[in-house]
């Protein structure tokens, strides 16, 4: 069995005649087309839309709680991504083909992707464009003479830099700001403003789910994740 490229760009598995088929040999097999997407390795289609899945789910990577019924939907797209690889990269070895350079790109794009998710990298990037306008709410409200009256007046910010921000508490020295829960999530989360050498009541709501992020920043969740 050959593989013929004519000009149309279809590739045609031409029956192989055998020597004791005699003159008649290979009537009896059919001709199958072989389409250039089932030849050629995915490019850059196929690769542009991983990505836009990829970014789709970092940005839900990027709240302080991971939230596995939202990131439902770019997860199964990204399943799908390398099914369809795997599938064509099992046809191209199972034709004998040598495979091209092109059958890399994707897994090096998945070993980056999960080495960035690993270490928190889009939470860490996202939080790097809001931590300034934060922090000024922040302080603004740990300088007042009533820092809790000070919070219960924030009320809903709305934006703060690139989260959604419904509410700033204070207690003990300590801002929370309630972030959006967004569609699907267990619980309330966001970011907690403790300033050095200040004591975290114990019997502070959040004060057993806070992570430390960066200097005096903190991550609470309702529903910690792992």
């Amino acid at each position: 069995m050959c593989l013929d490229h004519g000009v149309t760009g279809v590739w045609r598995i031409a029956p192989t005649r055998r020597p004791e088929d005699g003159a008649a040999g290979g009537l009896s097999l059919l001709e199958r087309p072989v389409h250039r997407w089932e030849v050629d390795p995915p490019r850059w289609w196929f690769h542009a839309f991983c990505a836009l899945f990829a970014v789709w789910l970092a940005w839900i990577w990027s709240r302080p709680a991971f939230d596995a019924f939202d990131a439902a939907v770019p997860l199964v797209l990204l399943a799908g991504c390398a099914l369809i690889w795997s599938g064509r990269l099992a046809a191209t070895l199972f034709r004998g083909e040598r495979p091209a350079r092109w059958w890399l790109v994707a897994p090096a794009g998945a070993l980056l992707v999960v080495t960035l998710f690993h270490v928190h990298a889009p939470l860490h990037a996202r939080f790097a464009l809001a931590q300034d306008d934060l922090g000024d709410v922040a302080r603004t409200v740990l300088a007042a003479p009533d820092p809790v009256a000070a919070a219960a007046q924030q009320g809903d910010l709305g934006h703060v830099g690139t989260y959604r921000v419904h509410r700033v508490l204070a207690a003990g020295g300590v801002v929370y700001f309630a972030f959006d829960r967004g569609v699907g999530s267990l619980g309330r989360n966001g970011m907690a403003y403790i300033p050095a050498a200040t004591p975290v009541p114990p019997s502070d709501t959040y004060a057993q789910t806070l992570r430390h992020l960066r200097g005096p920043w903190y991550i609470w969740s309702e529903n910690p994740v792992g």
